[in-house]
């Protein structure tokens, strides 16, 4: 059952309260909880139940050895997945675990391991279309400025030469200097961004370029 509740997404915060709610009824628990992250610094994902005291926890707690578990002990099971601790699985029973209650237990828990680090891969992925986007819409907004930057300058060149070229006979010489002056600063703009662009791509293709050296 648990398994096919995990199945069903990718969102812990729709999977866990599911899966403990499950957890808790089939075995009868006072109370469980899900940590991510080391146990000392861990942050607490999902817990369900009455909450217990710190001193009101018979001792001795379940040690991770033992093939059974008393009721009112503390059980602490980490959620392991390959050589990583995901977090842990905190949880007190109501009634005494027998092996098969425990051996159904840690199913569970490598269960939720499974689904913890299927869910932080969906996050990264997650993440990694999120930027993809914001550096699409980037690559859009810097071709929509050297665009206008481009065309105003050769907006007023293709004025002034065409005006040049149709009535050169006819202006004064006043007339053509003007419209000559007129050209020069936005050959020097043109120049600019020109420029600017080759250094932008020539700084990108040496902070990208592959260094190749001979290894043992």
């Amino acid at each position: 059952d648990i398994s096919v509740t995990i199945q069903e997404s990718l969102d812990v915060g729709v999977v866990l309260p599911a899966v403990l709610a499950q957890i808790s009824d089939r075995l009868d628990l006072a109370w469980i909880r899900i940590v991510s992250g080391p146990a000392a610094t861990g942050v607490e994902l999902l817990a369900m139940g009455r909450r217990p005291a710190a001193t009101g926890i018979p001792k001795p707690r379940r040690s991770p050895e033992a093939t059974t578990a008393k009721a009112g002990q503390l059980l602490r099971l980490p959620l392991s997945r390959a050589t990583r601790t995901l977090g842990h699985l905190e949880l007190i029973s109501r009634r005494d675990l027998d092996r098969y209650r425990m051996e159904s237990l840690q199913q569970c828990v490598d269960l939720l391991a499974g689904a913890l680090h299927n869910a932080e891969l969906y996050e990264r992925e997650q993440e990694s279309v999120r930027r993809l986007r914001d550096l699409d819409a980037l690559k859009d907004d810097f071709l929509g400025t050297v665009s206008h930057e481009l065309r105003t300058p050769l907006s007023v060149l293709v004025g002034s030469m065409s005006l040049l070229t149709n009535s050169w006979d006819r202006l004064a010489d006043d007339s053509r200097r003007t419209a000559v002056a007129k050209m020069q600063p936005h050959v020097a703009s043109l120049t600019n961004l020109v420029n600017d662009l080759l250094d932008f791509i020539s700084d990108r293709r040496t902070v990208t370029a592959a260094s190749l050296s001979s290894v043992q």
